[in-house]
């Protein structure tokens, strides 16, 4: 019937797809236990490759810790052995020098003379000094202060030379009692150390080496007695640090004190001579009675300074030093100023206000804007021979003779001479003479550039001779000679040289 072909068609059809079910389902089994496997295999060798990551990361870092507890280790022991070292070599020090001091009668003839003692002592402090570390030559320095062997300015033959010395990296601090009174502790080296809260009365630091020191609240004074008194001479003071400290009657003179710190200092009649302070900050800073002579100050800070009776200069009294002083792109901002001498300085492109200002002097500078103010006046002083012809047949100070025993020089009447002569050169009332007949003799005059050295180093400057020469018989071995040295000392260069004018 055709309803039964129907239901036989249908259960023919739906008998390859339970087939193909079939078929799909028991092959799905292994490919699910296949990517299992090889997922699970994949897992563990990425969980294997992490453990062993880890396992060489622990084992690194175990390495690791053992070297840099081995490293320590050995630190610990250098630093052990050097401790041992130092100690070592401060107590032979100290038995020593003990025994050289207070050494019994038996032993009186080890040294010769005292002098060879002093030196004995000085040598074993030089090389013991130098084998040291910072703490125990702080230890070293306290023992010199206290037995007395530091060298003293009052009892020079009693005390031995520190000269080579050694005492860097020493940070000393002097307070409730230590202080530095008449000591030279010249020619030593005190790179990276500091003294703090100390008193430094008359004491000298001639031609040391004192780099990155520190002076933090200290004070320095010299002996009010002593002339010609130098704190600080021939030293290397470079980034050194005077913060908050006083200063009073010192000197410091042929020293480099490039970028140093003065903030909040109290100076009071100091000088700083032919130095290096370029760089160095003066900020809030109190100065009274100060000398800047020949000294670099280019690109220093004065800003919110207190100035009162400050002199820039080259010279000084009757002392000249040559080069000029330099405030190049020097801070004057906010600065307090009375009765400032500025001279042979150069300006150049700092901030200093000389606008009206009544409280400073200017003589031979560069200005702040490039240009020059100069004395352009006579240098030579003829000696007003007309105007003091009535104190004829005086001295004369003006002039020098240059001959010795040539005679005085002095101011003559032309009356002594004949009337020709007179009416020929037109002499006027009065002359200089010098000299005898039988001698040859000649009338000089010093004249001092020092406070042009700015204008003459720059190679600019010029200088202009117009004078009338004259003298007796017509001028007949008579001449005019101008000569110019470099300093007192040096052989002067012809300049000009020319025949009776």
């Amino acid at each position: 019937m055709p309803g039964d072909t129907r239901s036989e068609d249908s259960r023919n059809i739906c008998h390859p797809c339970i087939l193909w079910i079939k078929l799909i389902l028991s092959a799905s089994i292994p490919l699910l236990i296949t990517i299992f496997t090889v997922v699970t295999y994949i897992q563990q060798k990425d969980i294997s490759e992490q453990n062993r990551q880890q396992d060489l990361q622990i084992a690194s870092l175990t390495r690791e810790k053992d070297i840099d507890l081995a490293k320590k280790q050995r630190e610990e022991d250098q630093r052990l052995a050097n401790e041992l070292h130092y100690q070592n070599v401060f107590q032979n020090y100290i038995d020593d020098i003990t025994n050289v001091l207070y050494k019994h009668q038996p032993n009186e003839a080890m040294f010769i003379t005292e002098e060879k003692r002093l030196f004995y002592i000085g040598r074993k402090t030089i090389v013991a000094s130098r084998q040291l570390n910072g703490d125990h030559r702080k230890q070293l320095l306290k023992f010199l202060l206290e037995t007395q062997l530091v060298p003293n300015s009052k009892t020079p033959n009693i005390t031995s030379s520190l000269n080579g010395a050694d005492f860097s990296n020493v940070h000393y601090s002097c307070f409730p009692d230590d202080d530095f009174a008449n000591l030279e502790i010249n020619g030593v080296y005190l790179i990276n150390s500091s003294f703090r809260n100390c008193f430094f009365y008359s004491t000298k630091f001639n031609y040391s080496s004192m780099n990155n020191i520190s002076f933090i609240d200290s004070e320095f004074r010299a002996d009010p007695n002593s002339k010609g008194y130098f704190l600080f001479s021939g030293v290397a003071l470079n980034y050194s640090n005077f913060h908050n400290i006083a200063m009073y009657e010192v000197r410091i003179v042929d020293s480099k004190l490039f970028h140093s710190n003065f903030d909040y200092a109290r100076l009071y009649d100091l000088e700083f001579v032919n130095t290096k302070l370029a760089y160095s900050n003066f900020q809030n800073t109190i100065l009274r009675k100060i000398h800047f002579i020949s000294t670099d100050l280019s690109c220093s800070n004065f800003s919110s300074t207190n100035m009162n009776n400050v002199n820039f200069t080259s010279n000084m009294d009757d002392m000249m030093f040559g080069s000029a002083t330099s405030l190049v792109n020097s801070d004057f901002s906010r600065c307090h100023l009375a009765n400032i001498r500025i001279e042979n300085t150069n300006l150049t492109g700092s901030n200093l206000n000389i606008d009206h200002d009544e409280n400073i002097s200017l003589s031979q500078v560069v200005l702040p804007n490039g240009t020059w103010m100069i004395n352009s006046s006579n240098l030579v002083e003829d000696g007003n021979g007309e105007i003091n012809c009535l104190s004829s047949n005086k001295p004369y100070s003006v002039w020098e003779n240059s001959f010795a025993g040539s005679g005085e020089i002095i101011l003559a009447l032309n009356n002594e001479i004949t009337s020709d002569v007179t009416s020929v050169f037109n002499l006027g009332k009065c002359h200089f003479t010098s000299g005898q007949p039988q001698y040859n003799s000649a009338i000089v005059q010093t004249i001092s550039f020092y406070k042009y050295s700015l204008f003459i180093d720059s190679g600019e400057a010029q200088f202009n001779v117009s004078a009338y020469f004259g003298g007796r018989n017509e001028c007949k071995n008579g001449s005019i000679q101008i000569d110019a040295g470099l300093d007192e000392d040096s052989w002067p260069d012809h300049l000009l040289s020319n025949p009776c004018i």
